[in-house]
């Protein structure tokens, strides 16, 4: 008898331990894990943090603790067999110290990288993806490799070459979604006949969209709806079909852009669940953490400049964010326009610091040194915006804006200008 019921009890705690459980009928349930929170409780089940939130009669989407069980709202998908991994450290402002030179893979091999070589320029040269050497040398940020640096090249039948911009002859383009809102900013020298044909539309439509009664009334900075696109694009075109997020609050611009990649990718999400689940905080450096009030006025900057109290967050910062809830996520500095459509005509939509308008406000670049640093300077500007790249052609890039919700169309002279001022900071998502 006292067997039995010591082996009724080791089955009972077995049981308790288990975080996710079935209960009578359809309800299932939940025990929080240390160092989980909503977000990825709810990716995990397939349901909405609001879901959540509304089953359990939670008023905030961070209060929960280790041990809490929370209700599954009913039609949820099975969990997954295991959690979503952890982040291996915090984001770093410094590069790492060089690590040992790894092993080539079975079938693969190593390169040693030269003076001016780039992540981008070895993949093409290799046939591969810049994500297969990330994930083969443990690297979350592109920019962070170094002349001398051996790298490990994966077997290239593991992954599909990445072409450059200019051998990409036939790039996986979707047709694009007549739903959402095309809009076109007229750059210098653009004639209403040249638009017409870059979307493959007639001049006619787009005058009609538009209210233009004479064709040769349009001027560089005006902004046109290009009516009726259908694709898929022409040969030497990407146009991806990545969801639009617009964004809820003033300065949750970049988690906007986060939750645009997220959704491409298949999963619900909105820009305040990234921005209060994911992104770590810094009182005045965006490098570190999101910096201020997601509420303030646009145009704000960091707390003890005078201007407002709250900015926004770059991509090193983002990306460990992203990372804590279990996405493969990366990002670089000091990126070219290469790299851009290199990924884009790999069918990856790519996330991008630069203003509000791509530099309409004309504000300049502002060097200050952060409290939260390690005494350098940061370089932050005035009405700072993220983008979600979502397709290119030889004259420009099409990107979501997450401040007005619509697509727009920038020349590569203007892109470029002003994508250099927070030096061509670029992120991109691949796997969960």
């Amino acid at each position: 008898m006292r067997g039995m019921l010591c082996a009724l009890f080791i089955v009972a705690a077995i049981l308790a331990a288990i975080p996710v459980s079935a209960q009578e009928g359809t309800e299932q349930t939940h025990v929080v894990q240390p160092g989980e929170n909503l977000f990825r409780i709810a990716m995990r089940y397939g349901v909405t943090v609001n879901d959540l939130m509304a089953a359990n009669g939670l008023s905030s989407p961070n209060v929960v603790y280790a041990g809490q069980v929370l209700v599954i709202p009913s039609g949820a998908a099975a969990a997954s067999a295991s959690p979503a991994a952890q982040p291996d450290a915090a984001p770093a402002t410094e590069p790492a110290a060089p690590e040992a030179a790894p092993e080539a893979a079975a079938g693969g091999t190593t390169h040693t990288v030269a003076r001016g070589e780039t992540l981008f320029s070895i993949a093409r040269q290799y046939g591969l993806t810049i994500n297969a050497i990330l994930e083969a040398n443990g690297i979350d940020n592109a920019n962070r490799i170094y002349a001398g640096q051996t790298l490990t090249i994966p077997a290239t039948n593991t992954a599909a070459p990445l072409p450059s911009a200019g051998d990409a002859q036939e790039p996986a383009v979707a047709a694009v979604d007549t739903s959402v809102s095309v809009q076109h900013t007229v750059g210098r020298g653009e004639t209403l006949g040249r638009i017409a044909q870059r979307y493959g539309v007639t001049v006619s439509a787009v005058m009609s969209a538009n209210g233009i009664a004479d064709p040769n009334r349009i001027y560089a900075g005006q902004t046109l709806t290009i009516p009726g696109v259908t694709g898929p694009l022409d040969q030497g075109r990407v146009y991806l079909d990545v969801p639009v997020v617009k964004q809820s609050r003033n300065l949750s611009c970049e988690s906007a852009s986060a939750c645009s990649l997220l959704r491409y990718m298949g999963y619900s999400c909105s820009d305040d669940m990234v921005v209060f689940a994911a992104l770590p905080r810094s009182f005045d450096n965006p490098h570190r953490g999101f910096v201020g009030s997601v509420d303030s006025p646009a145009g704000s900057l960091p707390p003890g400049l005078g201007q407002g109290n709250g900015y926004g967050v770059y991509v090193e910062a983002l990306s460990y964010g992203l990372r804590s809830l279990g996405v493969a996520s990366y990002y670089t500095y000091f990126a070219s326009l290469d790299t851009l459509r290199g990924l884009l005509s790999q069918g990856v939509p790519v996330l991008i610091m630069a203003t509000h308008g791509l530099g309409a406000y004309g504000q300049q670049p502002i060097a200050f040194t952060p409290t939260d640093g390690d005494g350098g300077s940061v370089t932050i500007i005035r009405y700072q915006h993220s983008y979600v790249l979502i397709g290119y052609d030889t004259d420009g890039f099409w990107a979501i804006d997450p401040w007005s919700g619509s697509v727009d169309y920038f020349t590569n002279a203007r892109f470029e200008a002003d994508w250099a001022r927070l030096g061509r900071q670029a992120l991109w998502v691949t796997s969960w």
